[in-house]
Order: structure tokens, then C-alpha cells, then sequence
């Protein structure tokens, strides 16, 4: 057991990360955290790392999508009912799209789905 002025913490078993250490490893290694890490969907868009987070109520939804090795993100708030977030990801993929220079026929059919 550690002192008890000490700065460390005593874990019987294994100690989980801090959120800065787990923060800091899921930047340093991204493929070790796919999918789902500290809230953020990690993910690859047309061969980008992508941090992605969406949600909302009956009354407003938000997306976010960040490419932190672009220093770009995109974030969209709406206020309707139903359709927030699927407004709210079309206009991201569209503005994602063109900072990528993704040509027309290379881009998804947000419109027709």
C-alpha cells in the first residue's frame, strides 16, 4: 500500500488509466481503440482517422466528426423532432466530401436514402 501523503493511488487488482493516460494512448494508437473510445466513435472515412459523436432528444440532435490528422472537424446542431441528425449527416459528409476532394461519383447518395 502506498503512504498516505503518496500521490498514487492503491488498486487491489489492476488499476484502470486516468482518463488523460487512456485519452493519450487512444491518440497514440488509435487501432487499438476501434469503434468506441471514451464516448468518440473511432473510425477511418476514405482513409482518414475520424473521432465521431452524434445524439439527441425529441427536440434537437447534434453530430460531430473530427479528423484530427486534418485539423478539420464539422459539427451540426439542428431543432426538430425527427430529423435532425439525418439532416445534420448529410451536410457533414457533403462539407467532409469537399475538404477531402472526394470526386461526385466517389461520394455517398445521402439525398436518395
Amino acid at each position: 500500500m502506498s503512504p498516505p501523503n503518496s500521490s498514487h493511488s492503491v488498486c487491489l487488482l489492476a488499476c484502470p488509466p486516468s482518463p488523460s493516460q487512456a485519452w493519450r494512448e487512444a491518440i497514440a494508437n488509435p487501432s487499438n481503440y476501434a469503434r468506441y473510445t471514451l464516448g468518440w466513435d473511432t473510425t477511418t472515412y476514405k482513409g482518414h482517422q475520424r473521432w465521431a459523436h452524434n445524439g439527441g432528444t425529441d427536440s434537437f440532435g447534434t453530430e460531430v466528426n473530427f479528423f484530427p490528422g486534418l485539423k478539420y472537424g464539422v459539427v451540426t446542431f439542428a431543432n426538430t423532432a425527427l430529423s435532425s441528425n439525418a439532416i445534420g449527416e448529410i451536410l457533414s459528409y457533403k462539407l467532409i466530401d469537399d475538404r477531402l476532394g472526394v470526386p461526385p461519383e466517389k461520394r455517398g447518395k445521402w439525398e436518395e436514402e
